[in-house]
């Protein structure tokens, strides 16, 4: 029997999820993984949309079924692993809200000088490395039934450069930073309120070990640091304190500093850099 695929990138957000829940749950021998790049689009190319229509990471193939979205992809996992994990609760649809999106964070900018950042940093690289890619694929014969997935696509990032090389209207790049300053608010109120609200006993979510939420919450949780300025995981919670102008609860700080010593996370993140 073909064993389940697993399509991951070692630098998406939500990809994390999946690879520190494949080490938890005992699957790394049960489930084979399969590298979709990112930086060259590799989620947009047609074999891939073909494989998931959702075209994004990290997405599972497994017995003629997809699992395309990060929420479904831990279910299946945690439905196929002997270990047990705790169901998950609101916290995980809190934590993948639109209002928190950590992929919209690492973009965002809520005046000029994120911006200025943001163009000498690598999000800049990122986009350019992208598009070009996104314009062979949509140009391919057999891309024509995605089209209008291209369209978004494209919309999207050429939209991001034109804000961060200033060829925008003011009014346009204003309604970004109102957009930006929106996601930053919801991101601290989910950082200092939600998250804590939800961990019981701890030190995890689900109580001594990860449960389904622990392993949508840690994603977010490590990306937040990055975006907060740290780059190794040690360096997260003071950078965290210092973006969003607070301490951070003691339940969470528990948390955080639960997974450094898992193997999961030495796996997830090499060298301790969060991304």
């Amino acid at each position: 029997m073909t064993k389940p695929v697993l399509y991951t990138f070692n630098l998406s957000i939500w990809s994390a999820c999946a690879d520190i829940a494949r080490v938890e749950l005992g699957l790394v021998d049960k489930i084979d993984v399969m590298t979709i790049d990112l930086v060259q689009a590799e989620n947009l190319s047609p074999e891939f949309i073909k494989t998931s229509p959702n075209a994004t990471l990290p997405a599972v193939t497994a017995d003629g079924k997809v699992y395309g979205s990060t929420v479904e992809v831990i279910e299946y996992m945690i439905k196929t692993s002997s270990v047990k994990a705790a169901p998950r609760t609101p916290l995980t649809d809190a934590v993948h809200h639109a209002s928190v999106d950590p992929n919209f964070a690492w973009f965002a900018t809520r005046n000029d000088a994120e911006i200025a950042a943001r163009v000498s940093g690598m999000q800049k690289g990122f986009l350019q490395a992208r598009l070009p890619k996104i314009k062979e694929f949509a140009d391919l014969p057999e891309s024509a039934p995605y089209k209008a997935l291209y369209d978004e696509k494209l919309a999207g990032t050429e939209g991001l450069l034109a804000i961060y090389e200033g060829k925008v209207p003011e009014d346009a790049k204003q309604k970004f930073f109102s957009t930006s300053k929106a996601n930053y608010e919801s991101s601290r109120t989910f950082l200092l309120e939600t998250l804590p609200s939800a961990i019981t006993s701890g030190p995890f979510v689900a109580g001594d070990v990860p449960g389904e939420d622990d392993f949508h919450v840690v994603a977010w949780l490590f990306h937040a640091a990055l975006i907060a300025g740290a780059t190794h995981a040690n360096e997260g919670l003071s950078a965290l304190e210092k973006h969003f102008g607070a301490s951070i609860p003691d339940k969470v700080k528990v948390l955080y500093e639960a997974w450094l010593p898992r193997e999961s996370f030495k796996a997830t993140y090499p060298n301790d850099i969060v991304h």
